[in-house]
């Protein structure tokens, strides 16, 4: 029976501002992979960048697959951050498992690894059990990768965001709560859809703005 190890990371959780995004990843062919993966915390955007082009030729290639979700600043607003990050996680498993399932039908084995300690459970897929492990993403190369994933999805967001809105600096800060953002919020106000009004820090903003 073949094995395959699903893991999964996300990011953009501590932010203000844009999506949360997830990814679960997992290796297809561990023969054939000549890269090594480190969580993406410890690599410059750059470098993410360029890693990034080498997992799509891997996953063309089907050496590697991945799938990725998110939720929106509006969502997180409705449905709490918590439940968000839970259904990402969740979305992004069950779309791999399930193709896994139409490359490889029925009769294989999946494990499945979270960064984190969230305790999750798909209700598609109930039988699959998902071990969350603390810094899994320095502890196992598939969590690895899906990190990278993740935090490049999350990049090219702020890069789309920093041209269009190019007052913010949205490259410098990724969108997280940092002084030169709050200096560019107090400058510029808050931007409806993409600030994440959940938060404390953007409430604290409408609220002085009378919004």
């Amino acid at each position: 029976m073949i094995k395959f190890i699903i893991g999964a990371d996300e990011a953009g959780r501590g932010c203000i501002a844009g999506h949360i995004f997830a990814s679960a990843t997992c290796f297809l062919d561990i023969k054939l992979m000549n890269l090594k993966f480190i969580d993406s915390k410890k690599m410059s955007k750059k470098q993410r960048q360029k890693q990034m082009l080498d997992i799509i030729d891997l996953k063309k290639f089907n050496i590697i697959d991945f799938t990725i979700a998110k939720r929106s600043p509006n969502d997180i607003l409705i449905d709490g951050l918590g439940k968000c990050n839970k259904d990402i996680f969740i979305e992004s498993i069950d779309k791999l498992i399930t193709n896994l399932h139409n490359k490889y039908g029925y009769n294989i084995k999946i494990e499945v690894i979270v960064d984190g300690n969230l305790k999750l459970l798909s209700i598609k897929y109930p039988n699959i059990i998902f071990n969350s492990v603390i810094k899994a993403d320095n502890k196992f190369q598939e969590v690895s990768l899906a990190s990278v994933i993740a935090k490049s999805s999350k990049d090219l967001e702020m890069s789309k965001l920093n041209k269009e809105y190019p007052n913010y600096n949205f490259n410098s800060h990724s969108g997280y709560d940092t002084k030169l953002h709050r200096e560019c919020i107090i400058d510029y106000g808050v931007i409806k859809n993409v600030h994440r009004e959940a938060t404390k820090t953007i409430q604290r903003f409408l609220v002085n703005q009378g919004l």
